[in-house]
């Protein structure tokens, strides 16, 4: 039973960890908005090593737009900087009403989870965007020296930003595929056999997935597909094996 003092006491630790975290964001958010222009060029230079600056051009089409940008980023930046102590937080909060082993079962999950988001992320920014703006820079502008029609290239840096941001995250989060199957395992809610089963079913069900989730390139799709069909098949493997 939950007497008052252990309930206020638990408000109070709650308290102080929120605070903790509200902090540390802070703190992360204006070092990333102070060096906001280094995360634009470092966004920017998978497009730009990819096409000669002079056939290119980033623009942003409002007044406010370029303050609106580097918030943004710094917004996403902290987050993302601040997840793993957000989880260090939330675990030191719940870990004095765990037990020995169940500290054991849920440590690997705080662990693993933010890697593998991290994973996903980086796997966007160094495999797949090179290769997806390569398919569609070929298709963006004509050579002026040629006899077709002159065509110049003109991204709206916020458009662009967006789409990275929206793509990382969707990596990211979809790299947390194996942390959800075993934990669905752990409390046996689904089942080897049924995995094994359903197999079928889930490679198209995340061909589907990758078709809306990525942009309407066949190499983003399958980019994504591919790992959560490894990762999926990699998650049965380990259960089998542990």
């Amino acid at each position: 039973m939950i007497t008052k003092e252990i309930f206020f006491e638990n408000i109070k630790s709650l308290k102080k960890h929120i605070i903790y975290s509200v902090i540390f964001f802070i703190i992360v958010f204006v070092i990333n908005f102070i060096f906001a222009n280094h995360f634009i060029d470092y966004f920017t230079s998978p497009l730009l090593e990819l096409i000669q600056k002079d056939k290119v051009k980033l623009i942003y089409t409002n007044i406010v737009e370029p303050f609106g940008i580097r918030m943004n980023l710094s917004m996403v930046g902290a987050i993302f900087f601040s997840l793993p102590f957000f989880i260090w937080q939330i675990y030191l909060f719940i870990s004095p009403g765990l037990y020995k082993n169940e500290k054991k079962i849920i440590t690997p999950y705080l662990l693993f989870s933010p890697i593998l988001f991290i994973f996903g992320a980086f796997f966007v920014y160094y495999f797949i965007f090179p290769n997806a703006w390569n398919f569609f820079v070929q298709f963006s502008y004509t050579d002026n020296s040629s006899n077709s029609t002159p065509i110049e290239m003109m991204i709206v840096i916020s458009d662009y930003l967006n789409l990275c941001i929206k793509m990382m995250i969707i990596f990211g989060l979809a790299f947390q595929l194996p942390v959800v199957i075993n934990l669905l395992l752990r409390f046996e809610i689904i089942t080897i056999h049924s995995l094994k089963k359903a197999r079928k079913f889930v490679i198209v069900a995340i061909f589907i997935v990758s078709a809306v989730l990525t942009p309407p390139d066949i190499f983003s799709q399958i980019a994504l597909a591919i790992p959560l069909i490894l990762l999926y098949e990699s998650s049965i493997l380990m259960k089998r094996i542990f």
